[in-house]
């Protein structure tokens, strides 16, 4: 008769474990089964949702500050053009 080859099989012993079989016989090793965790349910109602909003992100005050030096530069040179258009 045929022998399975060696590797991790269920433990005949235990349920939640694996055993090793060397091919002959289950050796004393043996590792518990990996099991799946379940997600936590989502609320049934609006009511037993979180009540605060999520914080939205915010500009630095270096991208801010650099928001007005574009815009700044932009008058600028619509005001030189302007000058310039009239001379």
């Amino acid at each position: 008769m045929p022998q399975a080859p060696s590797g991790w099989y269920p433990d005949p012993d235990f349920a939640d474990h694996l055993r090793y079989w060397n091919g002959t016989g289950f050796t004393q090793h043996r590792q518990r089964v990996a099991t799946a965790t379940v997600p936590l349910a989502k609320p049934r109602h609006q009511a037993d949702a979180p009540r605060h909003r999520a914080a939205e992100p915010r500009a630095t005050a270096a991208a801010t500050g650099r928001r007005w030096l574009i815009l700044g530069g932009l008058v600028g040179v619509l005001i030189l053009a302007a000058v310039v258009r009239v001379l």
